[in-house]
């Protein structure tokens, strides 16, 4: 016996299949050195090749003490740091901003591509007017892309920076 299932309760549910891995992969991305007490810093050193990026474990007056996401602690002399960020934590606002952005521009590709590979027969009604819902179909796409993006970014969120002067 099949039970049938209400449209709005199969895009409920197709909704948390899709949203689940990014709100799993957010919690178990957390590094553990987050856990830490100290404001989370990034930057770049003289003369190295690469970043330095972890939680702030000790700050005194000629070096920063970094622990990564990995465990290492990394000892930074200041004087050699040309560029150093100081996280504000993150926020669900910027990431929505941000993934509303991804979203649209993913659903306008997708539908680019479902209009390459199919071309507009799939968008023909009985009044031939398919080259004409073109357009429409592209901003539905992107729309929903756009609101798909905005709510997996509300989730997982988007850190915000503040970049410290670190001239001497």
């Amino acid at each position: 016996m099949r039970i049938p299932l209400p449209a709005p309760c199969i895009l409920g549910l197709a909704g948390l299949l899709l949203l689940a891995p990014a709100a799993a992969a957010q919690l178990a991305g957390l590094p553990v050195a987050d856990t830490r007490a100290g404001p989370r810093v990034r930057g770049t050193i003289a003369g190295v090749v690469g970043r330095f990026d972890g939680v702030l474990v000790a700050n005194q007056p000629d070096t920063l003490t970094v622990a990564d996401r990995q465990g290492g602690v990394r000892r930074v002399p200041v004087a050699a740091i040309t560029q150093l960020s100081v996280s504000q934590g993150r926020s669900r606002r910027l990431g929505a901003k941000h993934g509303a952005l991804r979203g649209a521009a993913v659903g306008l590709a997708l539908g680019l591509v479902v209009i390459a590979s199919s071309g507009t027969d799939r968008l023909q009604t009985d009044d031939d007017s398919a080259p004409e819902r073109v357009p429409a179909y592209l901003a539905f796409m992107s729309v929903g892309g756009a609101t798909w993006g905005g709510i997996i970014g509300a989730i997982v969120g988007a850190e915000r920076w503040h970049r410290v002067d670190v001239r001497r």
